[in-house]
Formats: C-alpha cells, sequence, structure tokens
C-alpha cells in the first residue's frame, strides 16, 4: 500500500503531525496476478494452456538436452469431438472437456505435464522417459479411462 506523508509543523515550528495519502493497491494486484493465470491456463479445464506448456517444454528440452535425458511428448486429439458439439451442443462438449482433463489428470503424476492445445487437442509431457513400453502402456491407460462412460 504505497503512502505519502509530508511532515506538518505549527506556526512555532513544532512538530504537529504527517498529512498525506495512502492508495490500496491489494485489488490491483490480485488482479495482475489472475490476468497472468489466465494467459498460463485454460479456463475451462483448468490445464495449461498452449503458451504455458511451450513455454515449459522449451524450458525442459534445453534442460534435458544439457543433461542428456529424455522427454517423451504424447498428444491426444477427441475423435468426434465436433458431433458432440453439434449434436448435444456446447454445454456438453465443455463438460466432456472437463471429464477428459480430470481423467488425464488420474494417470499422471506430478512430474508429467498435462495442457490443452485447442478444442479437442490434450497434450502430456512426459519427462525422463524413453521406454517404448512405458509410453505403450500410458497410452493404453490414456485410452482405457477416456473410453469409459
Amino acid at each position: 500500500m504505497p503512502i505519502v506523508g509530508k511532515p506538518q509543523f505549527n506556526s512555532f515550528g513544532e512538530f504537529t503531525g504527517y498529512r498525506g495519502s495512502a492508495k490500496d493497491i491489494r485489488h490491483s494486484r490480485t488482479e495482475a496476478a489472475a490476468n497472468d493465470r489466465r494467459t498460463q491456463v485454460d479456463t475451462l479445464t483448468g490445464l495449461a494452456n498452449k503458451t504455458q506448456i511451450k513455454r515449459s517444454l522449451s524450458h525442459n528440452l534445453r534442460v534435458f538436452r544439457n543433461t542428456k535425458q529424455s522427454c517423451a511428448v504424447l498428444m491426444i486429439n477427441l475423435d468426434r469431438f465436433k458431433q458432440v458439439n453439434e449434436t448435444l451442443g456446447q454445454a456438453a462438449g465443455n463438460e466432456l472437456l472437463k471429464q477428459v482433463a480430470i481423467r488425464l489428470g488420474r494417470v499422471a503424476d506430478e512430474r508429467i505435464s498435462i495442457a490443452r492445445l485447442s478444442a479437442d487437442e490434450f497434450l502430456i509431457v512426459m519427462p525422463d522417459v524413453d521406454d517404448r513400453a512405458i509410453l505403450g502402456d500410458m497410452g493404453q491407460r490414456i485410452v482405457q479411462i477416456l473410453s469409459q462412460p
């Protein structure tokens, strides 16, 4: 909270106090933090958005290259998503996307990053994974969990 003040003196030169103003900027700081979050998070699903995952992936790939670590990237595209929106409405499509985000979160641990890239595309970044068997198992788990009614 910025405060500006000047000391005040009476006609005898004695200090009588301060006169000034203060401005409460907590709201603008809160708003700035919310705006920053909106630029990094998909508002519908709560997952990282395209901008955030791109920034994170670029950073991680530089680090992995320097440390000779591997990184796996899985892309998920929901088939016939447009038909859901057209036949059941946008509210149903939005609910479907929220469910996909929740379900993807169930198969991920704290090291795995998940992002929504576009309307029906998701990206999963798995650091330190280069075993095709692990990737195949993860792919099967994702297909299985997303196939549930």
